[in-house]
This record gives structure tokens, sequence and C-alpha cells, in this order.
């Protein structure tokens, strides 16, 4: 029988030989096995034992490229690479336990079936949604350059994904980087229903065709030597290519679909078996004989039955252990050096980088225009290319390539901070920061991880900005799991807090505000500061007083204000949203029995306003109340150009006041 050991096998270490012999048997093995697979997911799942299945029948040709694959190169699958993950060495144990989501699966049920990973075999874990895994994909594609060993990354991805954008940004970054990459993309016409016949761009022409070479994988003996030429000239030449893999899908698509419903039966009775192609071809050479093949057929199937069986009555995960890897936030000690930081925000964040830089050989710094002369549209990185040249590089104008890239240079081992020109732009990176980056330690149970530091300068307070340059946007970041969200005020906090993001294995975020960022400090030394710590920049004995960002300066100076009129404020930073210091607030709450919250974000789902309701959902908090809570916040509006419209919107010192007296009576 089959074991937990089962196609686990050795995986080759690197040789300059650039020939590969097919092994014929393996992979018939290899595609009789995926298929079987789906065949048993397809019953267990109308039993009602497992949940959801998709099927990878009609694609198991491609089952054939991991014989040309070395022990170091890394394959990024998606959802119907069942037998080019199997042929790669995960085994149908692992893959069962995947697919009812059991506690020893390698996500520990936290993601769907087909869903593959395996961080011993280099297999990078699936997400959903299509295309996404493209731009991480060029990411570890470039680590193994910056590495200097000639490591490949295999990227599959479906036709329909190939309309993506982030398809076509991971293709533009591999050409121009001249990335060791090859994306396989599983050509079977269907995007679920939808043809893509007249939708490809491969098709459309809109690809250079010295890019692309084409194989017919229904006769998996055709795929090996092309692809051999296409990995061997990606591996050595750093020659970028896109694999266009014909298959048919012989079955719907998934087991909530009926492909009966939108496929002729002349279609499905014209769809081509790989498997019945490579048994005629291995029979036409006397390479097998139909007995050997029954027998072949018949033991794996009864030795998937009886994995299928075995798995079923493991364990189910843990309820209470579903946070465990989301965020690990137990940082490696500090390397405390004693500094004094420089006056401005603006010099400490460059002060800090160049620290980082020359600290930890596997820092780099990514981001658009940071290379010198420019040194970034603020100035954050000027010098440090000039004295880090192989390791500060300017970035397409491409927020997702940015994070994407970073999400596989950090999970091949690189420390990457980059930069985004301004919090605004954050948008078009968002699929990448909250499908990968915010999720790939958990969705792997820590296998995987992406100590990633971005950073970008946030929020308004600075006339001219408009609607697409101010925003300050922590209410959509500080909503994503996986990710601290960091507000330093002063050149000290954001060295100490770029210090402690940097010894985190887990990404974040550090959010510049603009208004302060220039604003002159004396210098002092660095003291640390953890995570969820926040500042009490003022004792107070009447209101508790919570702001971050710009709008620190805002609550200093209406204490002040009120203080003339004996209301004696107590103000707290927050100098982390996420994770953020509830504890310091509650005690100061139970002091004051008052509570003000401002931002300047917009009200509707904010970080203010969760904070209110977070810290009076305990009823110690809330039998302290003398008045309501108040959030003095922007309303749900855009920042407007004109500084009169601006300053309109915005929250002021004189709206804090008038919460004060509110609260005061």
């Amino acid at each position: 029988m089959i074991d937990v050991q089962i196609n686990e096998v050795p995986l080759k270490e690197h040789s300059p030989s650039i020939d590969n012999c097919l092994d014929e048997q393996k992979l018939l093995y290899d595609m009789l096995l995926s298929r079987e697979f789906d065949n048993r997911s397809a019953i267990v799942t109308r039993q009602g034992r497992a949940w959801f299945h998709v099927s990878a029948a009609g694609h198991e040709g491609l089952a054939v490229l991991p014989q040309l694959m070395e022990k170091n190169d890394v394959l990024v699958p998606y959802y119907r690479d069942r037998a080019l993950v199997l042929a790669r060495g995960m085994s149908i144990v692992e893959m069962t336990r995947e697919l009812m989501g059991k506690a020893t699966s390698h996500s520990a049920g936290r993601t769907m079936s087909n869903h593959f990973c395996s961080k011993e075999h280099n297999i990078f874990s699936v997400v959903s949604l299509t295309g996404t895994q493209c731009i991480p994909a060029t990411g570890a594609a470039w680590a193994s350059v910056l590495d200097n060993r000639n490591g490949l990354v295999v990227c599959g991805v479906g036709d329909a994904a190939t309309r993506q954008g982030e398809f076509y940004e991971a293709v533009s970054f591999a050409v121009e980087r001249r990335l060791p990459v090859v994306f396989v993309v599983s050509d079977n016409k269907l995007g679920i229903s939808t043809s893509t016949e007249k939708m490809a761009p491969y098709r459309l022409g809109i690809f250079n065709e010295c890019l692309i070479r084409r194989v017919d994988a229904r006769r998996p003996e055709t795929v090996f030597p092309v692809a051999q030429e296409v990995f061997n000239k990606a591996r050595f030449e750093r020659t970028p290519c896109i694999l266009v893999c014909r298959v048919d899908r012989l079955d719907s698509h998934s087991n909530s679909d009926s492909h009966k419903l939108y496929r002729t039966q002349d279609e499905l009775e014209t769809l081509q078996d790989p498997i019945e192609n490579y048994v005629a071809y291995l029979k036409e050479k006397g390479a097998i004989t139909e007995q050997a093949l029954a027998e072949q057929k018949e033991s794996i199937k009864a030795d998937v039955m009886e994995i299928f069986e075995r798995v079923y009555h493991e364990a189910e995960p843990d309820p209470a252990s579903v946070s465990t890897y989301l965020c690990n936030r137990e940082s490696a000690p500090v390397v405390h050096i004693e500094m004094e930081a420089e006056e401005t925000q603006f010099k400490a964040v460059n002060q800090v980088l160049d620290e980082a830089l020359s600290q930890n050989p596997n820092v780099l710094l990514f981001g658009e225009d940071i290379e010198d002369p420019k040194g970034g549209v603020f100035g954050f990185t000027r010098g440090l290319s000039t004295r880090y040249p192989d390791r500060v590089f300017n970035a397409p104008l491409s927020e997702a390539t940015i994070i994407g890239s970073s999400v596989g240079l950090s999970a091949c081992g690189w420390r990457p901070i980059v930069e985004l020109q301004f919090i605004d732009f954050v948008g078009l990176g968002l699929n990448q920061l909250q499908s990968q980056l915010g999720t790939l330690s958990w969705r792997t149970v820590g296998k995987w991880r992406c100590p990633v530091v971005i950073y970008a300068p946030y929020g308004a307070y600075l006339p001219g900005g408009g609607i697409w340059h101010s925003q300050s946007s922590d209410g959509i970041l500080a909503h994503i799991p996986g990710i601290n969200v960091l507000v330093p005020t002063t050149p000290a906090d954001t060295v100490a807090l770029f210090r402690t993001a940097l010894s985190l294995d887990m990404p974040s975020l550090i959010l510049i505000p603009k208004h302060l960022m220039r604003e002159r400090h004396e210098r002092r030394l660095v003291t640390p500061v953890s995570l969820g710590q926040a500042n009490i920049i003022r004792a107070g004995q009447h209101i508790t007083l919570v702001a971050w960002g710009n709008t620190v300066q805002l609550a200093t100076m209406a204490a002040l204000q009120a203080e003339k009129n004996n209301i004696d404020i107590e103000v707290i930073e927050l100098r982390s949203l996420v994770p953020w210091d509830k504890q310091r607030i509650a005690t100061s709450l139970r002091k004051t029995g008052r509570l003000i919250v401002v931002q300047e974000d917009t009200r509707t789902a904010s970080v203010g306003a969760s904070i209110i309701a977070d810290v009076l959902d305990e009823n110690d908090n809330f039998f302290s109340l003398l008045a309501p809570p108040r959030l003095v916040t922007r309303e749900d509006i855009h920042i407007p150009f004109n500084p009169c419209l601006e300053k309109a919107v915005l929250p002021s010192t004189d709206d804090i006041l008038t919460s004060v007296y509110a609260v005061m009576g």
C-alpha cells in the first residue's frame, strides 16, 4: 500500500547538464495517479465527505514538466495543476488531507482543496484569485538572479487568467529583468463556461511571438523536448517564456458546475484524453501491455481508496488554533545601535534605510524613482543607490508589481523594503496586499513567510494634493488581517518602528504623515518601540484624547487651548494601528471617564469608530463613562484640490475643542 511518502521522489541536485531523458513509466504513473485522485474525489464529495473539488482531468500531460526541474527550482502552480504538483513531489496523502481540510493538511484546513503547497518541494501556495500568483513568481525568479544561481521558476496559469492585468505585469517584469521564469499556460479554451478562443492574448497577437512556444499537451510525449529547450533557455540564458500547453478539460469546472449546460455533445465527444493518447503511444512503442496497464490501474485505485478511507478518520482542525501564524509578532532581538535620530522624519527614513542596508546583505529597496539622482519623490532614498548599487532598484510604474514581487523575494529569503509614492496608489496593489502578503503565513501555517516592509507618505494637511494624493486610507489597510500598520510622527519613532518592523517575520506597512515629515525636532536618542505601544504625549485627568499621524499635532494644540479653561486632557498617540494599545486607552478612560478619538480618515467603517466600539465593549470601560464618546473625523467625502475646500473637510483644532466642551458639559 502507498504510505505517507508516496511519490515523494528525491529531487535532482543542480547539474550543469542540459540533457534529460524522459522517464516514460514515471510519467504514466503520475498521470494515472492524478486521474484516480480526481475520480475518488468526485465520489467522496458526493458522499459529503468533502465539500469542494476541482478536477484536473485532461491536464495530466503537464506531469512531464517536473522531470526537467532541479531541487531548488520553485513551482508556483494554479488550482488545476494537480498532476504537475504530484509529479513534483506532493503526495496523495497530503492532497487527500487538503481535500478534506484535515488538521495535518498543509494549511491545517484553512484553504480550499486544489490550493496546493509544499515548502519541502518548493511548491508555492496557491490562492483562488486567478493570475495573482504570476507576480510573486517573478519575485522568486528575481531572488534566484540576485543569489547568482541558475534557479528556475515554473508558474502555472489558466488560459482565462492570462487576461488578468497582473499576468501582463508579470510577463513585462520578467522580460525587463531577464528573469528565469516560464509561465505554463494550461490552454483548455475555457474560463469556466466562457470560451477563450477570441479572448486569450496570445491568440490576439498581444504578445511578441518570440515570447511564446506552443505545444499539444494532449500528447504528453511531445511536451518534453519543447519544455526542455524552454526551461534550459530560461535557466541558463535567463530568457523568460510563455509556454502555451493545449489541453482539453474533460470534466466540469468543479463539482458545483455542469459543463453539459454550455458544451454540446459533439464538443464533448471530440475532447482528447492525454492518458489514452499516451497509452496508445507507449503501446505502439511496445513499452507497455494491456495487462500491465490494467494491473497498474487496479493497484493505484486500491491504494488511493485506502488512503482516502484512512485520512477521512484523521483529526479535524482545532478551532482554538485558527488564528495561529496570522500575526507572527514575536520579533527577533532588535539590534539596538545607540544613535540620535535626524531632525526630520524625512531624514530619519533615509537614516534607518541606510542602517538596514549596511547591516543586512539580504535587505533591498524597491520602488518608483528611488534610485539616484532622484532618490524618490520625497527624497527618502537619496544617496542610497550610490552606496548600494546592487540593492536599490527603480520599479516600473506598477504597485502590483512592487508589492507582488516582494512576496516572492521575501519567500525566497530576501528582506525587501518597498516604497509606494503615495498611499493613495495602494489600490493598484491591493490584490497582492490582501490575497498574497496578508495571507501567506496564515494559509501555510508558517511554512512560507513574507517579512516585507512597505512604507508610504500618507494623509492630507498639505494643500494641493487633491483626491489622489491626500488620502489616509488607514481604515482600508487596517481591515486586512496579517499586516501591521504603523504610524510614526517623530524622527526617533520613525527609526524605532522601522527597526521593529525589520525584526519581524511578517509584513508591516509604515505610514509617514506628509504634513509632519519635514517638521524639525531636537535630535535625541532612539529608544525601542514595541508593536502596539502607544505614547502618552500629555498626561491629564479630565478627557482621554486619542490621535495618530497628522492629527496628533491637532490634538496637542487642542489640549493646550483647553487648559486655559481648566480642562486637563490626556493625549495618547497611537504609533501602531494594527495592533493598537487598547490597554493604555482603557486605563486612561477609567481615570478620565471621557473619550474622544480624532482621525483624518472618513467616518464609516473607520479605525476611530472601531477603537470606540472595542474599548466600550468591556463593562468596566463602559461604566466608567461620564459622557458619550466622540469621534472627530472627516465625513465620508473625498479630499478636494483647493486649499479652502480641503480645510473645510478635514478635522481641525476647533472641531476637537467643540467635542471637548461637549463631553465636559
